[in-house]
């Protein structure tokens, strides 16, 4: 686990869950839109080298990475969204992830909301049938080729390029 620089609070990322009364989003469903926000404001432009919220995010990055889960409803939701981040909408959830910050800089309104306690219902547990898709990565040994040129395995029957 890499270490906050000594000295320095530590710093978090802020995922707020709009959470009415009258329609709570599912777990699964507030899991998923908060992954997405959180990859979703990584890719931003704003988070890039040279942009605004970038020295934030890197600094974020290089120490232990943290990230804190608080809900919202009403005007509470609505003055979260007027701070940096990215909303995402998600099969009837809403997550908005916030720029990191230090623990002890994260902003007022986004401080008094209920940070444990916020456990939502799976009424209906996925049943999905089909496997989730996932990332692959093939690397061959050094001797063989470069990282630019390596290629993942042939498969029997397929033709060459």
């Amino acid at each position: 686990m890499v270490a906050d620089p000594p000295g320095e609070a530590p710093w978090a990322m802020q995922l707020v869950v709009r959470v009415e009364r009258t329609a709570p989003p599912t777990r699964t469903a507030a899991c998923s839109a908060a992954a997405v926000a959180v990859v979703r404001l990584l890719a931003d432009e704003r988070a890039l080298p040279g942009g605004e919220w970038h020295p934030r995010v890197r600094r974020w990055t290089d120490g232990a990475i943290r990230k804190h889960c608080r809900r919202a409803r009403g005007a509470a939701w609505a003055r979260v969204g007027a701070l940096p981040g990215v909303t995402v909408s998600s099969a009837g959830a809403e997550v908005r992830a916030l720029v990191p910050s230090a623990l002890d800089e994260i902003p007022r309104d986004v401080a008094k909301l209920q940070l444990s306690g916020s456990e939502l219902d799976d009424p209906a547990p996925s049943t999905r049938s089909t496997p989730t898709p996932v990332a692959r990565s093939w690397c061959r040994s050094a001797r063989s080729r470069s990282c630019r040129s390596a290629r993942p395995p042939r498969r029997a029957g397929t033709p060459h390029s």
